[in-house]
């Protein structure tokens, strides 16, 4: 039976994931389509100057309507312009799926957590294409979480109920945290309000409601880092200008916690963080990058989460032996 059950998440994990090929590249074609032109002062600047600038807009207004015209793309065309990326969809998807029933059996969970993984390797394509995460999948994520909770087999209903109320409420703190009208050069006053914002109410939650540890997992998860998160945000971009996390990659985290729990999520992060910095020295080494050059951040992070829910125990506990050593004896 188990042979006939990764037999049919083979074929799901594989026809979903060459899907998601088209998603990947229409996606990024909506994307593009959608940027400004950042415009620069041109006064003080020379002819010479001046004359590079149109130049760069000329080829970015070019490109935007070039893919302005494949937001519907058809299938056989992102076929036939990426096969590679194709392949590489389809053979994630098979071995994504095959992993989670080979660790975790055939059950509703590993369905929440297949369709997580196929959304993991969308995030990590796009924010690899264009740097940014959507924030439709991060909803996603978030509403697996909450599903999740509904579908806990040892709780009951009542626990369920209010443990899906918790996050929703939460999140929805959270996001409304975006509508608040802060002028950009006042960006630290919103990181400090979008901070206070993601980790008060889950954390009020936990303090006075008292939930069941399945939910209690959840709630931290989405809001123990987030005030770490938006405080690495504020000191790199004060300190060097540039964002250590963007904010796509901050929701994602986030919205990870809410399904996978505070542990599993930090235990994620740390993985995805050394396997980008790894590979960014690599990088700038072999003169790919440059040293102040944007890095995506979101393959690293869809990696860690990836490794995080298949190998969670074990990284933790290497994790916490490499920080906290036991005492030799």
């Amino acid at each position: 039976m188990q042979a006939l059950w990764i037999a049919v998440f083979i074929l799901a994990g594989t026809g979903i994931g060459g899907i998601l090929a088209l998603f990947n590249r229409r996606w990024n074609a909506r994307l593009i389509a959608e940027e400004e032109f950042d415009e620069e002062e041109t006064e003080g600047m020379s002819k010479k100057e001046k004359k590079e600038l149109e130049i760069r807009k000329k080829e970015f207004l070019e490109k935007k309507e070039a893919e302005s015209k494949l937001i519907h793309m058809p299938f056989s065309d992102v076929i036939k312009e990426r096969p590679g990326r194709f392949i590489l969809c389809m053979i994630l998807g098979a071995l994504g799926s095959v992993s989670l029933v080979l660790q975790f059996g055939v059950d509703a969970s590993t369905c929440v957590l297949l369709v997580y993984f196929l959304i993991l390797i969308l995030i990590a394509m796009i924010d690899f294409d264009v740097q940014y995460i959507p924030y439709e999948l991060n909803i996603c994520i978030f509403g697996l979480g909450i599903l999740s909770v509904l579908m806990a087999p040892d709780l009951p209903w009542k626990e369920k109920l209010l443990g899906a109320l918790y996050l929703l409420i939460t999140g929805i703190v959270f996001a409304a945290s975006e509508f608040i009208p802060i002028p950009e050069k006042n960006w630290f006053l919103l990181v400090l309000i979008q901070a206070v914002m993601s980790f008060v109410p889950g954390f009020l939650f936990v303090i006075l409601a008292k939930p069941d540890e399945f939910i209690k997992e959840r709630l931290l998860g989405m809001v123990i880092l987030s005030p770490l998160f938006f405080l690495l945000y504020a000191v790199f971009r004060a300190v060097r200008n540039v964002e250590a996390l963007g904010y796509g990659d901050l929701k994602f985290l986030i919205a990870s916690g809410a399904l996978l729990g505070w542990r599993y999520t930090v235990a994620g992060f740390f993985v995805g963080a050394i396997a980008g910095a790894i590979i960014s020295v690599a990088l700038m080494a072999t003169k790919k990058k440059k040293r102040m050059e944007a890095i995506s951040f979101g393959p690293y992070l869809c990696l860690g989460m990836y490794l995080s829910v298949i190998f969670g125990k074990q990284v933790l506990g290497w994790y916490l032996n490499m920080v906290f050593p036991p005492a030799p004896y």
